[in-house]
């Protein structure tokens, strides 16, 4: 399944979770088919994990969008996240 990222606004959480990963070393991407791509070097090369993120009480997108959203993440495996403390408890949790 092709997946294209439509330009949309940001989700209002997304700075701050960023902020806190690269601060604990944890390298980010952005602008891709999942919000965040992301990689820390204790997981060895080749090791990404992809992050959605979302604010807490947000509606969701349109129906359309959440389709796609929705079988990409099922696709992927992506973690959906809502606070820096959840992304962080995850990428230090998670092992390769």
């Amino acid at each position: 399944m092709s997946y294209q990222r439509r330009e949309s606004k940001r989700d209002r959480s997304e700075p701050e979770i960023v902020q806190a990963l690269e601060a604990a070393g944890v390298r980010v991407w952005r602008d891709l088919p999942v919000d965040l791509l992301v990689y820390r070097s204790a997981w060895g090369p080749g090791w990404y994990r992809c992050l959605e993120v979302k604010t807490p009480g947000e509606p969701k997108h349109s129906a359309k969008r959440c389709k796609a959203q929705d079988e990409f993440i099922r696709d992927t495996g992506a973690i959906i996240v809502k606070t820096p403390s959840e992304a962080l408890d995850f990428v230090t949790g998670v092992k390769p």
